[in-house]
This record gives C-alpha cells, structure tokens and sequence, in this order.
C-alpha cells in the first residue's frame, strides 16, 4: 500500500444542516467526500467528451474508401 498525502479542507454550513446529519447518523466528512468524488467523476466525463467529440470530427474527415485501401497496401506490402 502506498502513503498518501492528505491535506484538509474545511466548510461551512448552515447550524440546521449540521443539526438534521447529526439526528440522521450521517457523518459530514463521508458526505462530503463522496460529494467531492462525485463532481470529480462528472468533470473528468465532460473532458473526455469534448475529447471525444474532437475525435469524432477528425475521423469524419476520413472516408472508408481510404481506410480500406491503406489496410490493403499494408497487407500487400507483407
């Protein structure tokens, strides 16, 4: 197992939050990492999107007619 460095993070909140995780058992710092992990999660699938979305407009530019023939010069040049 590796060490990780940890750093901490702070935040406020309303009393009555606090007040309502406290009656439900809910432990903030739990809450707030998985919240964290969470938004990670959806901007890390947004940049692979317009990656994504960058790809596709430059393998449009390509037309199957040119593909197949370069597989075929590859395959006759063996």
């Amino acid at each position: 197992m590796t060490a990780q460095e940890f750093v901490t993070v702070s935040a406020k909140i309303p009393r009555s939050l606090r007040q309502k995780m406290r009656k439900m058992g809910v432990s903030p710092s739990k809450l707030f990492k998985m919240g964290w992990d969470e938004e990670l999660k959806k901007e890390q699938l947004a940049i692979l999107k317009k990656k994504a979305q960058k790809a596709s407009r430059a393998l449009a530019k390509i037309s199957i007619e040119d593909v197949v023939r370069d597989i075929r010069e590859d395959r006759d040049s063996r």
